[in-house]
């Protein structure tokens, strides 16, 4: 083992990743044979090129028998590999010591012969004195290389470069690049790719926030700690924005010249240059295959003088990439697919420690746990990675605000609702929901219970199939009544605001160019930047949706729709998908249409009839996706008169007096209702439930009462005035402002 006094660099993120993750399978004195075991199946190719005559897989299944009849081998404590890590990278004359090194170490200790130049840094307690470095010195603008036998050939300066692009590998060097944990087969994909002689050009293909530039981010890592094979050691990695290039190239010519010199600087060797969202290169600068950035880089790409890796999403890929098959052909495409929730902990337990050292805020294994979970199931329409980062990253910054040194679940929770706008229902605000539908009289008390004991576990995430709906409240013929009502005192009961109500008459659908107007219009069709019906739900999440009348609209729009209530999800005509999971839905049916004669709540049911009743609605409505809505519907609402007022209280439509008596406080008239206008409200809502004649009728025999009593008061004092409703009229009684 090294003495105190020895040379030793910094291990690199990867390194110390790669470390911790054996320290938390095996502990932290592994035997030796599982130390190899684990080698040579995450680094069989370095291993055969660092060790004389080792062929990984004939060792690696020797390995795996020892460790099987429990011949571990000689401990070797983690913190000695990572010493002599260390002390064999300050030999090579490294800025950071890397997985090679680690890997070459406990060859040596396992006896192994390394190949020249390699440097065997023993376990024995000697170093070894650091390799005289009498490569040339770097030309201007390239970075340091942190290890290999050689350089490539001496560059020239990179003017263009340097101005219009980002070198990944210096700022990697100096430390400006986060952690990257994960994606190594991607990553050892795209090593592979540009080691080739023929189309080295790797195109990482995937949707969004899939660790894509993460990839790139962790080749620039590689390549500074030496962790590449010979034809990408010292290579200089330029991340270049087209748009920095199309930046102040208003002159004809003016963008031809750039890229001509960015094709002449990036043509030499030890240059490879990385698009981030390479479809903007298409039509970039000119009409699209004609004076575009693409068709300037297409010839240099098809020659093989330039190396160029590329990211893009499969959307992009399919409408730019595609059809461009000049441009295919020089990309070789490497899938980069989601990760699942396993692969996502360990991208953050990898990360976490950067927290902890420049934020001071530490977060355990279980907030964690519950950020993934919490990521999952609120925000469907991201993938993992990214979503998950940004989740940990809140909290962590919710933490620093608040001068906490550790992150708990609670205050993750707090913080992540308040992120994503998620309503705090409290364990009693379903018991306080269910009491008032039934005292408004929108529901029969079973089915209140039915609906409120749904939400109480949709809403906290605990369904099994948590990306449908978190109700669905079947409101058949006179039921349809009261949905507006409902929907008002649950948006009001569980998201706080009874403004949270989306309406869509679905009878307007009649045709099958209803599809248009509830799923937007394809590309390059006329109305395809116009809203739809649908980019309510889309804006906000939590949400209660009413479709009206849905038996009227044409059989295609209902199978349109019908993915909402079975998956959770549909594809809009613009290829968006929108996400249903936080919402209510509230379907009612007029009940006149032939194909569709719903019998729901109308008398006593048993509920075998009840259930029957359901599936053959929903079947009716759907098709084949009617019978995965059956289980979804929390209640078919029965038929209930109720008490008016209470009813167009619950409707939130009484609120309309509060909006009236608001506007006359403000011109000195203090209004007071009688409870008699309150039932006039009551009566109008219940003979006709729609908003806007209510308000008309406010407008048209309240409203000018007040006015016209106000224009007659001779003090310029507050007054009140109590309104009351009586035999037709509105009746006006004023009194002094202090009775």
């Amino acid at each position: 083992m090294s003495d105190s006094g020895s040379p030793s660099v910094p291990l690199s993120a990867s390194a110390n990743a790669f470390l911790d993750r054996i320290g938390t399978e095996k502990g932290n004195e592994p035997g030796l044979s599982e130390w190899l075991v684990s080698i040579l199946e995450r680094f069989a190719p370095m291993a055969e090129a660092l060790a004389k005559g080792l062929v990984a897989s004939d060792s690696a299944k020797s390995y795996r028998d020892r460790v099987a009849a429990a011949d571990i081998g000689d401990r070797l404590r983690i913190a000695e590999v990572r010493e002599a890590a260390s002390a064999r990278a300050a030999a090579l004359g490294k800025l950071l010591a890397a997985e090679r090194d680690i890997v070459a170490s406990v060859l040596a200790r396992a006896g192994y012969e390394l190949l020249p130049p390699e440097v065997a840094t023993p376990l024995d307690g000697t170093t070894p004195a650091p390799r005289q470095d009498k490569r040339e010195p770097s030309a201007v603008g390239a970075p340091a290389t942190a290890g290999g036998s050689s350089t490539p050939t001496k560059r020239l300066a990179t003017p263009t470069l340097d101005r219009y692009g980002t070198d990944l590998t210096a700022a990697a060097a100096a430390g400006k690049l986060g952690t990257v944990v994960g994606r190594d087969e991607e990553l050892d994909a795209m090593v592979l790719t540009l080691c080739r002689t023929t189309k080295p050009n790797p195109l990482l293909v995937g949707p969004a926030g899939t660790g894509k530039t993460a990839i790139v981010e962790a080749l620039a890592h590689r390549i500074v700690s030496g962790a590449v094979p010979q034809p990408l050691i010292g290579v200089r990695l330029v991340s270049l924005q087209p748009s920095s290039l199309l930046a102040g190239a208003g002159i004809v010519g003016e963008l031809d010249k750039r890229m001509e010199a960015v094709v002449r600087e990036a043509s030499q060797p030890g240059v490879i240059l990385f698009i981030d969202e390479v479809h903007a290169i298409m039509g970039a600068g000119g009409r699209e295959g004609t004076g575009d950035i693409a068709s300037m880089i297409k010839p240099a790409l098809a020659r093989g003088d330039i190396s160029c890796i590329a990211a893009t999403t499969d959307d992009e890929y399919r409408k730019f990439i595609e059809t461009d098959k000049a441009l295919e052909r020089r990309f070789q495409p490497i899938r980069v697919n989601e990760l699942t929730a396993v692969q996502t902990l360990a991208v953050l337990k990898g990360i976490r420690p950067e927290f902890a050292d420049r934020r001071g805020v530490t977060v355990d294994d279980g907030v964690l746990r519950w950020l993934i979970d919490a990521a999952a199931q609120r925000i469907p329409n991201r993938r993992f990675p990214d979503k998950a980062v940004d989740l940990l990253d809140h909290v962590v910054a919710h933490a620093v605000s608040k001068g906490l040194p550790q992150v708990t679940i609670a205050q993750a929770s707090d913080a992540v609702e308040r992120l994503l706008g998620i309503p705090a229902l409290s364990a009693d605000r379903f018991e306080q929901l269910y009491r008032a539908i039934v005292d408004a009289g929108l529901l029969s008390a079973d089915d209140a219970q039915a609906l409120s004991e749904r939400l109480s576990l949709t809403t906290r995430g605990l369904d099994i199939r948590a990306a449908r709906p978190n109700a669905v409240v079947l409101l058949p013929g006179e039921s349809a009544r009261n949905a507006e009502a409902l929907a008002r005192l649950c948006a009001k009961m569980l998201f706080g605001a009874d403004e949270r109500v989306v309406t869509i008459d679905f009878a307007r659908f009649t045709d099958e160019t209803g599809l248009r107007a509830l799923l937007g219009s394809p590309p390059s069709y006329v109305g395809y930047a116009d809203r739809h019906a649908l980019d309510p739900v889309a804006e906000n999440a939590w949400t209660v949706l009413i479709c009206s009348r849905i038996d009227l609209a044409h059989a295609a729009v209902r199978a349109a729709f019908a993915p909402a209530l079975s998956t959770g999800v549909v594809t809009d005509f613009r290829g968006r998908r929108l996400y249903f999971s936080d919402c209510v839905v509230l379907l009612t049916t007029a009940g006149g249409n032939d194909a569709v004669r719903p019998t729901l709540g109308f008398g006593a049911a048993s509920v075998e009839t009840h259930a029957a009743d359901k599936e053959r609605v929903l079947n009716e409505l759907f098709g084949d996706d009617g019978s995965a809505c059956v289980d979804l519907v929390a209640t078919v609402a029965t038929q209930r008169a109720g008490d008016q007022e209470a009813l167009a209280h619950a409707s939130g439509y009484d609120a309309l007096l509060t909006t009236v008596a608001e506007r006359f406080s403000a011109q000195g008239m203090n209004c007071v209702w009688d409870p008699s206008v309150h039932a006039w409200i009551a009566d109008a809502y219940h003979a006709k439930p729609d908003m806007r004649a209510l308000e008309r009728m406010v407008e048209r025999d309240l409203i000018p009462a007040l006015v016209r009593h106000a224009e007659r008061q001779e003090s310029a004092d507050p007054s009140r005035v109590l309104v009351s409703w009586r035999n037709g009229r509105i009746g006006l009684i004023s009194t002094a402002a202090t009775d």
